[in-house]
């Protein structure tokens, strides 16, 4: 082996170019192209062993932050182990995410089986309810009060309301014991109680429950609490509590339309002022057309019993669901062999039906009519003839329940609770209400009529009894002296 340098080669290159030339076994020249190769190869070679020593610091430098970070997670990316493992805690981490998302796309239909999940995951009455006191009775458990409901926020607890089979048709689907209460009700929108059954003291049993008297002492109070650590800020960003709502028992509550909030820290307190509006017997025999409205058992609904305006729409909101996802939402009324809309469905199911029920709903205004049975304007959802509504006055304050008596000697672990208090009571004894009546019946339109006409004219009763004289009795007289019925001839 010969070692030649090259007098092609630069002195600023020094040992790399000697070094590179000292492979050469030929006595001959090597060329310039060879040279060149070589130095590119030695060049990339020595830029990844760069790259490598940045990485090598680069990851070292990042395991010496998390084995030091108080973020809850990080040093378990730090730690000696498997790919598998590693990623497995990234998942754990990413579920922690605030605005994580995750598509499930193979849940386009559900079966009835959904009931259960949601039932499992709900939260109990007592987990986040302290206790319930009605007027001046005992404080005790919520759950002797309260019975659950599937409404459109989800499981829910409902108070005073009918039993489903009230207010359901026997072939609407029911799960379990939601919606559900052993007690006889004697009470209905159209007659108000029947009294038939009474207690040994003389005392009637009264289902939906009333109350004899109005003011603060006689509402309703309930006592709420959370474990702070349980809050979900995702869900509702600016507010945390509970919502509440006020109707009539005969009627399904939708939360997402009608709500007053009971917020962590406060109490609220409701005064509640009825509005009842009735419907004279003279008034059944018009057309809904004309009185512009229905009464409890006049028009039909295929799911629900007794006819409301808000019933009404739920129901043709369900139909019209139906008709375009051919699947129902899981708080609709449904049969047992109608499928829950899956998050497939719903994905796309508030844009895309909302919208379209709004532009119906904008139709039907402006039509006033229902000429297309395709439509849904043929759902004709009047108001109804006997309704009850409630305005609710709300006032606020801070409840501070660290500072209430005999809070010191409480349970250490409630310091992690979060409370809230809502009462709920009627403003007055005694509210008014309205009744629809007939404007004008035939005694009425004839005594204006003649009133006017004996106003202008003169006219009244003996005026028109001269009017029938002359067209009848004065006629046959006439033609029968006289052969003529103007009388004799001149």
């Amino acid at each position: 082996m010969a070692s030649v340098k090259s007098s092609n080669c630069d002195e600023s290159l020094g040992n790399e170019c000697a070094i590179s030339i000292s492979t050469i076994t030929s006595p001959e020249v090597p060329r310039q192209g060879t040279i060149e190769r070589a130095i590119t190869k030695k060049q990339v070679k020595n830029g990844r062993a760069k790259i490598s020593y940045y990485y090598s610091g680069t990851k070292g430098y990042f395991r010496e932050y998390c084995e030091s970070t108080t973020i809850h997670g990080f040093k378990y990316l730090s730690e000696k182990r498997s790919i598998c493992e590693r990623k497995r805690n990234a998942q754990y981490f990413a579920l922690l995410c605030r605005y994580s998302q995750i598509y499930f796309y193979d849940s386009g239909k559900l079966s009835n089986d959904f009931n259960k999940i949601i039932d499992q995951m709900k939260l109990n009455l007592s987990e986040y309810t302290e206790e319930c006191q009605v007027g001046e009775n005992d404080p005790e458990p919520c759950e002797n009060l309260f019975q659950p409901i599937i409404l459109d926020e989800g499981i829910c607890y409902t108070y005073n309301m009918l039993d489903r089979t009230a207010i359901f048709r026997d072939e609407v689907y029911r799960y379990k014991d939601y919606h559900k209460n052993e007690k006889t009700v004697n009470w209905d929108i159209d007659s108000g109680y029947t009294f038939n059954d009474s207690t040994p003291d003389g005392s009637f049993l009264n289902y939906p429950n009333n109350a004899y008297l109005s003011g603060y002492e006689n509402g309703l109070h309930i006592k709420f609490r959370q474990l702070a650590s349980e809050l979900d800020y995702f869900c509702s960003p600016n507010s945390q509590g509970f919502k509440v709502s006020l109707h009539a028992p005969h009627v399904i509550p939708q939360l997402e339309k009608q709500f007053f909030q009971v917020p962590f820290g406060d109490a609220i307190m409701a005064a509640v002022q009825p509005k009842m509006t009735k419907t004279s017997q003279q008034v059944i025999k018009y057309h809904p057309d004309k009185r512009e409205c229905y009464f409890s058992n006049e028009k039909y609904l295929r799911y629900f019993k007794q006819y409301t305006s808000s019933n009404c729409r739920l129901e043709c909101y369900t139909n019209y669901t139906a008709k375009i996802c051919e699947c129902v939402r899981f708080y609709m009324p449904k049969k047992s062999s109608t499928d829950i809309c899956g998050m497939s469905h719903i994905c796309h199911f508030t844009n895309r039906v909302q919208m379209q029920w709004n532009s119906v709903l904008k139709q039907k205004e402006t039509q006033h009519s229902a000429t297309n049975q395709n439509d849904t304007s043929f759902c004709d959802c009047r108001r109804s003839c006997v309704e009850i509504n409630y305005e609710v006055q709300l006032s606020q304050y801070a409840w501070n329940y660290g500072y209430m008596p005999l809070a010191r000697f409480r349970d250490k672990k409630k310091e992690s609770y979060r409370y809230a208090r809502l009462s709920i009571f009627f403003k007055e004894d005694f509210f008014l209400t309205l009744e629809r009546n007939e404007l004008y019946g035939p005694i009425d339109f004839l005594a204006n009529f003649g009133g006017l006409l004996g106003l202008f004219t003169g006219f009244s009763l003996l005026s028109l009894a001269e009017i029938v004289y002359f067209l009848s009795v004065r006629i046959c007289c006439n033609f029968r002296l006289h052969k003529f019925w103007t009388g004799p001839k001149n």
